[in-house]
């Protein structure tokens, strides 16, 4: 981590831009979450898919394309 969050133990970045999104790092690691998008509140699906549904069918918003 670098800039303002440099030493810090918990950052949280966020990007505003043609959409939302951020990441969470903690103790220096990147935290990626069950679904590996732990940090990217712009972009969530709902409802939380079942273990038996992930990866799950890619999004119609063109996300990760």
């Amino acid at each position: 981590v670098d800039g303002a969050g440099a030493g810090a133990q918990v950052v949280f970045g966020v990007i505003l831009g043609s959409g939302v999104g951020g990441g969470i790092v903690v103790r220096g690691q990147l935290i990626e979450g069950v679904n590996a998008i732990a940090g990217e509140w712009g972009h969530i699906p709902l409802p939380d898919p079942k273990d038996d549904e992930r990866p799950g069918p890619m999004c119609s918003c063109w996300a990760g394309r």
